[in-house]
């Protein structure tokens, strides 16, 4: 056999087997010799450029490639690996008539320039991988977008926002708040209050800063503050702290509201009774009245027009009412109590937001209540829902957004390090294969085609397993329920799973119960049981146990999957399930897994209305268990 293998190397000098790999390759692959002409390519890389015919691309150089950059021919020139991207223009080609494309539009791809060192360590040519990062680009770009809008909502508020780094520095301000001071934000951040205001006044505006950095606590500080114009404003800033994991805080944001028509109203009300009665009369914030009576009873005694036009109820349906009578959501809350202690003096002002909804309101409101005379006082309050709308749709894009980037930053580390590694297993072996043909015998010929198989299934199941699991996170995947066979479910399961049980001699033990009936996506609720099944034997030892039970209990199914083998460390089993905390753990036969696996599962049972979580003790075996309710 070797030597009708040596005639046949003989009258061809490549490889059978690494032409077979080359040709049927999914990545496009291109081929240079020493002098960086082209040699060759695979269909892949036709398809993706829209070549019908190699002998259009024959003449190309790899050095006159125009995209390449001096740096990148000096590191392949030298024997180095260099990667780079590039936005390729299908409609320029052809107006250039480089070669003839099927192809239109632009793309964008990514290409990884690998030197082929012989034993003598002299370059005998060049491999160029190349892939569509097109998809990935969009998504991209469309992160950038969402980050834009939010920040433009923040930006562009017409409440001042801003916030501090621990060292007094603005970390943030936006144009609301540098308009006031006829600066750009960009003139005021990195600065302190003392560059603006005067040291008693940074001073003052700073204690609350300094207070929340030390108690991680949030809180709120009137402040007044003399515009361009000399034109003076109050405002109601609320400081809230951003901590990390560890719940440390990182920094301070503050956002303002100016207060400046209620200040001035109140101040009015000390000079002047008639003058109140007209401020108020022309107010745009709503105000009640109430007294209290001889028995305690807090009773409303008048309104303005604000109030009426705010809350839709004409006051003189109200006025004589108690409180309680007169607003009946009220009654089962402390509010009223509040209310009491303002009017007999026992406590001091307060101001809190609202939100009241009944069959004639529904809103979210500022409320500001305060003692006018003894046992009397004034609930001032303003619609605040537009604002309300907009703070939770800020702290909606902001959990959103934190989520994206958590998710962005899995996927590409997957990507980038877990799709690395068989790829170099398959470049190593081939090149290594290529380059010793004449020296390899059957057995290591073998060995490494092995290799190069069980990398590449183990690429190929990681890419099915992101684009589930990707597409699953963006447009959902389709769920179509079903009245299922539990117990043929998990046999099925465990016929698939039949070669690595008796390879690793395990003792699996189910406890079937008749009839167990499940409506489930069957899809779904297999690649779980599939995904359970597997962890367990893989994290378990030779001649180990598994155990599956079915229960049935409060209108639930609980599937549960216990292995006795290697465990769980404690500082992991919080977070096996979230993609940014999730990394891939070998097996005991050092098997290899996707690390996206337990995710799918958990998306695939919260799908459901359903829950999975684990126990485990380490070195003696992790228990996986799934709820599904009963339909």
């Amino acid at each position: 056999m070797d030597t009708d293998r040596k005639k046949e190397k003989d009258s061809n000098p490549e490889c059978p087997q690494y032409v077979d790999i080359f040709r049927q390759s999914p990545i496009a692959i291109e081929l240079y010799d020493s002098n960086g002409n082209f040699n060759d390519c695979n269909q892949a890389c036709l398809d993706l450029f829209g070549i019908e015919n190699i002998d259009a691309v024959k003449n190309v150089n790899l050095f006159l490639n125009h995209h390449l950059p001096a740096q990148g021919i000096a590191d392949i020139k030298s024997g180095k690996i260099f990667r780079y991207e590039i936005e390729y223009d299908f409609d320029l080609i052809t107006r250039k008539k480089y070669y003839k494309t099927t192809k239109k539009g632009i793309c964008f791809i990514e290409c990884f320039i690998k030197p082929t060192i012989d034993n003598e360590k002299r370059t005998t040519g060049y491999t160029v991988h190349i892939t569509d990062i097109s998809e990935r680009k969009k998504a991209e770009v469309a992160l950038l977008k969402s980050e834009e809008k939010f920040r433009s909502l923040i930006q562009y508020s017409s409440d001042p926002i801003f916030s501090f780094n621990p060292d007094d520095t603005y970390r943030f301000v936006n144009e609301a708040f540098a308009f006031h001071f006829g600066k750009k934000p960009e003139d005021i951040i990195g600065k302190t209050p003392y560059d603006i205001f005067t040291y008693n006044e940074a001073k003052g505006r700073l204690a609350l800063v300094h207070q929340v950095f030390q108690s991680g606590e949030k809180g709120e500080i009137e402040v007044k503050v003399v515009d361009q114009s000399g034109k003076t404003n109050y405002f109601l800033t609320m400081v809230d702290p951003v901590k990390n994991e560890k719940k440390e805080v990182l920094y301070v944001t503050c956002v303002s509201k100016n207060i400046t028509k209620r200040r001035t109203i109140e101040e009015a009300l000390k000079v002047s009774e008639e003058k109140f009665r007209r401020i108020i009369e022309s107010s745009t914030r709503g105000m009640y009245f109430y007294s209290l009576d001889e028995n305690g009873r807090l009773i409303l005694s008048g309104s303005n027009p604000a109030a009426d036009k705010i809350v839709g109820i004409n006051h003189q349906l109200l006025v004589g009412k108690t409180i309680e009578e007169a607003f009946p959501n009220l009654a089962n809350t402390d509010i009223p109590n509040v209310y009491k202690k303002i009017a007999a003096g026992q406590s001091g002002p307060v101001q809190f937001d609202i939100e009241y909804t009944d069959d004639q309101i529904n809103g979210f409101y500022n409320v500001h209540v305060f003692q006018t005379e003894k046992n009397s006082i004034t609930v001032n309050f303003t619609d605040i829902t537009d604002r309300k709308k907009i703070e939770l749709l800020l702290e909606k894009q902001s959990k959103e957004l934190l989520k994206a980037n958590a998710t962005k930053d899995k996927f590409f580390s997957i990507i980038a390090h877990d799709l690395k590694s068989p790829f170099n297993a398959i470049m190593g072996f081939s090149d290594l294969m290529l380059q010793n043909y004449n020296d390899l015998d059957d057995e290591t010929f073998l060995k490494g085609l092995k290799t190069i198989e069980s990398a590449s299934n183990h690429a190929l199941k990681l890419v099915e397993n992101l684009l589930l699991w990707s597409k699953n996170q963006t447009t959902g995947k389709e769920f179509s329920p079903e009245l299922l066979n539990l117990n043929e479910l998990i046999n099925e399961s465990l016929i698939l799973a039949e070669s690595a049980v008796l390879n690793k001699k395990i003792r699996v033990n189910f406890n079937e119960k008749k009839d167990v009936q499940i409506v489930a996506d069957k899809n779904m609720i297999e690649l779980v049981l599939r995904n359970l099944i597997s962890n367990a034997i893989k994290f378990t030892n030779k001649k180990g146990r598994i155990d599956i039970h079915i229960k049935e209990q409060n209108q639930e199914i609980q599937i549960s999957i216990a292995d006795n083998g290697i465990g769980i460390p404690e500082n992991r089993l919080g977070t096996i399930f979230e993609i940014s905390k999730n990394k891939n753990t070998p097996g005991t036969e050092n098997e290899q897994g996707t690390g996206l696996g337990l995710i799918l599962c958990k998306d695939f049972i919260e799908n459901h209305g359903g829950k999975i979580w684990v126990e485990s003790i380490i070195g003696k075996g992790s228990t996986f268990t799934v709820s599904l309710p009963v339909n």
